[in-house]
């Protein structure tokens, strides 16, 4: 059920001043994949990324978070911050091929009104 979780996180999102969706379109305009972040402070957080099943290793990913790390470089962000499980080893090599670096790490409890 991890899936519906996230769908239905990106539904609550999206109608949210304070939630941002970069999205990576193919040549016919249909999604390639998305990644929701928001600003807290002088922070970028990367809240979800996700691409296409077909699209895997394609870089849809990181030229979704290099846009966004643009986008916050522009709004005068000082820090991206991302968020994952500690055991999707995936998403935390995947954020360390892109330079990013692990700071600390803390378990969150999400309560879901579905």
């Amino acid at each position: 059920g991890g899936d519906q979780v996230y769908r239905q996180w990106l539904i609550n999102a999206f109608y949210k001043e304070d939630k941002h969706c970069a999205l990576s379109l193919d040549q016919a305009g249909a999604v390639r994949g998305y990644l929701l972040h928001s600003y807290a402070g002088s922070a970028c957080r990367i809240e979800l990324i996700a691409s296409s099943p077909d699209q895997a290793g394609r870089g849809v990913g990181t030229s979704l978070v290099k846009a966004v790390e643009a986008a916050a470089h522009e709004r005068g962000m000082e820090a991206i911050q991302v968020g994952t499980q500690l055991r999707n080893l995936k998403a935390i090599n995947f954020y360390h091929r892109l330079g990013l670096k692990q700071v600390g790490s803390h378990q969150i409890y999400h309560l879901w009104n579905i």
